[in-house]
Formats: structure tokens, sequence, C-alpha cells
């Protein structure tokens, strides 16, 4: 919008120009474009076939998009294990939206001990396999935004969970 009115519709057509002179970040605009439908109508596999040429590309953001789609089957078939590389190729690369999605679906990363060869300087993702360790995991991420901007609520977020297994 500097300049000029702001037009996701516009937006579109100068990335589209873009990313057809194969403009990384421009493929990446126009994945994401289809991905939310800023512009232009969601259409999942489009987002998926712009994001993959970004990734090629070394847009990172690309692969946080990819592997959601990956993870959810948006646009193509559901694969778990590809969608966790891809975000955790996206969080090695430094992509913040990486962690914040992978956090957002219940995952979580654990660094490994250099002293097994197979897995030296390697991050594993691990899913939370109950609901009160997701749960805590929220909390503590909810309470932390609410402490950073007021540390007066420290003593207002208490929440305890039990400990040992709880009968569904």
């Amino acid at each position: 919008g500097t300049g000029r009115k702001m037009s996701d519709e516009d937006a579109f057509e100068f990335y589209l120009r873009g990313a057809q002179h194969e403009d990384a970040s421009a493929q990446m605009a126009l994945g994401r474009a289809f991905y939310f439908g800023e512009g232009v109508e969601e259409n999942d596999v489009e987002a998926v076939k712009w994001c993959e040429l970004a990734s090629s590309r070394g847009e990172h953001y690309a692969d946080v998009i990819l592997g959601e789609c990956y993870i959810k089957g948006y646009g193509v078939p559901e694969d778990e294990e590809r969608g966790l590389t891809l975000l955790r190729k996206a969080i090695g690369a430094g992509e913040p939206h990486g962690l914040q999605l992978l956090h957002k679906l219940g995952y979580d990363l654990e660094e490994m001990d250099a002293t097994t060869p197979q897995n030296a300087n390697s991050k594993v993702v691990s899913i939370h396999e109950d609901p009160i360790t997701r749960a805590s995991v929220l909390y503590r991420q909810t309470s932390d935004y609410l402490n950073a901007s007021n540390p007066a609520h420290i003593k207002d977020n208490v929440l305890q969970f039990p400990s040992g297994n709880v009968q569904r």
C-alpha cells in the first residue's frame, strides 16, 4: 500500500510476474497467497506447487507452509514425516514461524546427545503423547507471554496439573 491503494489482487499479479521469472521470494509469496487466499481463491494444490519451487531455492518460510500442508494433508497426501522434516529444515535455518507452528501442532524440539554418532548435532521432533503434557506446554507459553507483558500477573497465572496417570 506504499504510494498506492493496498490491494492483495494487484500484489498477486506482481508476484506472479516475478515468480514466472524464477524469483524465489515471489514464488514463496504466491504459495502464501494461495495458501491463505490473499488476492486469490485458496488453493492448496497451487500453494504446494509454488512453495515447493520457493523451497528448492532456499525460501524457508515456504518450508513452514509445506510442512503444515504435508502434516495435515492439504493439497498433498498426508505425510507427517515429510512435514516434520520440512519444519526441522525451516527451524534449522532460523525461521521463527517454523517453531511457532511446531508448538501449535503439539510438537516439541529436543536436542540430541552428540555422543550418539547417527544423531550428532541433529534435532528430533517428538509429539506430546498425553493431553496433560500438551496442556502444560500451552499454559507455559500463554503465561510466559502474559508475564512478559505484565509481571504482576505471575501470582494470578498458577495452574496445577495432576501427576501420574489420569483416567479418561
